[in-house]
């Protein structure tokens, strides 16, 4: 008896291997086309060091800066942002720094963009 039980376990071990021998392909293929995609797009959404590595200057000065006494920012971090932005609008990058913070406030991408066209060639220092 305990030769047909070890056989008949062995069937069904080698039809479970079979089974999922089958599924293999098809869970491959929902991870690597929806699952993995969906994440991404996930992460992405949330994490955007885009804006952070074209105006590095002021997102320091703007740490340190307390928005609970005004909410204007003072001259120092309006000056470090215009000289980064005049930088940005120089090398034609502006467009990117538009488009990152046009997603956060609607219409902030166009202010950027005249802001930048204004200051382009103008005297900063």
């Amino acid at each position: 008896m305990t030769k047909s039980n070890n056989f008949f376990e062995a069937q069904e071990r080698v039809l479970k291997i079979k089974a999922l021998a089958l599924v293999m392909p098809l869970l491959l293929f929902i991870v690597m086309f929806f699952i993995i995609p969906i994440a991404l797009i996930l992460v992405k959404s949330v994490y955007s060091p885009k804006v952070n590595e074209l105006i590095p200057n002021t997102i320091k000065v703007m740490d340190s800066y307390n928005y609970k006494k005004t909410v204007i920012p003072n001259e120092k971090v309006l000056k470090i942002f215009l000289m980064e932005l005049q930088i940005l609008a120089k090398n034609r990058t502006s467009g990117i720094l538009a488009e990152e913070l046009n997603r956060r406030v609607s219409g902030f991408g166009s202010t950027i963009k005249k802001t930048s066209r204004k200051i382009k060639r103008k005297d900063l220092s």
